[in-house]
């Protein structure tokens, strides 16, 4: 038994290194073939410009890793970032229901508003999935297109300028005039994800449910629960993720975000989440979402086309999802 135990473990251990290493050989290469077709790629402030670009996906595919590794999936992100941001830009510009307006509105309200509505999409995912027992992924989907209708009802479908300075500081502004706010806050996320998944009790839980449900009930590990606590996890962060967006763009864009749960999702299989849950590195979904970010801003130099972006993901996607399956295969 002790050594079955010992064998899986080395096992998973290898997986995860040779997970790694890969995508750490697929970065270089990506790095040196574009830094040969264009000379602006190789530079300090395209690479400040690439980490800006990946800190709203980051944000995400970190919170969608504690998710997935659960045993589910949330669709909903790419509704709740952009109507986050939407619904924030409407609530600031003012209106007759409103005594608050862009000029003397607290940004730490907007972004406490921000993260509270996402928090509350989470839990009401949470609780559909684990109390009806209906597939996270209808679940999730029915609450994308709930979100989607909401944001562009408040909003008339219209883009909304925000002009609280202090509110766009947390996507516009600079420490030391280099380094971006939201990549400090993209760094921040990150290290607070590795450490809770891999160095606290709620981490083996996620795990443990992910891997297999069943043993976690008998275990006494409050499974519904760790599942909702993911799901709230995921909107609040994917509410952080829309304020870092609409900080970024200056405006509320109710209609926009088309492919963002996309990118997320193809840089959660990239880094080795399995899709069934109870496996995953959020080391390697960082290098994943790298990867999504050097070769949209490569393509993007190089001139091509979105649909061509778009092509190559999608093909990283299925191709992440085949070696997920394998590896599970191989167990």
């Amino acid at each position: 038994m002790i050594f079955n135990k010992i064998k899986a473990y080395v096992r998973l251990q290898t997986q995860k290194d040779l997970t790694i290493w890969g995508l750490l050989i697929t970065t270089i290469i990506l790095i040196i073939a574009f830094s040969f077709l264009n000379q602006y790629f190789f530079t300090l402030k395209n690479f400040i410009n690439i980490l800006l670009s990946i800190s709203v996906i980051g944000i995400a595919a970190f919170s969608q890793t504690f998710v997935v590794v659960s045993g589910g999936i949330d669709l909903s992100q790419e509704a709740v970032i952009v109507g986050v941001g939407a619904i924030i830009a409407w609530l600031s510009r003012g209106s007759d229901s409103l005594v608050f307006t862009h000029d003397n509105m607290p940004m730490s309200l907007l972004v406490l508003l921000g993260l509270l509505m996402g928090a509350t999409v989470g839990f009401v995912n949470g609780i559909i999935i684990t109390k009806s027992r209906i597939n996270p992924i209808i679940a999730t989907l029915a609450m994308l297109g709930i979100v989607r209708g909401i944001t562009l009802y408040f909003t008339s479908s219209q883009m909304i300028p925000i002009r609280n300075e202090a509110f766009l500081y947390i996507g516009t502004g600079r420490i030391f005039g280099v380094i971006p706010l939201s990549v400090i806050i993209l760094i921040i996320i990150f290290l607070l994800s590795f450490f809770i998944l891999n160095s606290t009790i709620f981490g083996r839980r996620i795990y443990a449910v992910g891997g297999n449900n069943l043993a976690s009930i008998f275990s006494g590990i409050k499974v519904d629960r760790i599942r909702i606590v993911a799901y709230v996890q995921s909107g609040t962060l994917s509410a952080l993720a829309g304020i870092i967006f609409t900080s970024i763009t200056r405006w509320g864009v109710p209609a926009g975000g088309q492919g963002l749960i996309f990118r997320i999702l193809t840089a959660v299989f990239l880094g080795g989440v399995a899709l069934r849950g109870g496996r995953g590195n959020i080391a390697g979904v960082a290098l994943g979402v790298i990867i999504i970010g050097i070769i949209s801003n490569g393509l993007t130099l190089l001139g091509m086309r979105v649909a061509i972006e778009l092509i190559i993901v999608g093909c990283i996607l299925l191709v992440a999802v085949i070696l997920s399956q394998f590896r599970r295969g191989t167990d």
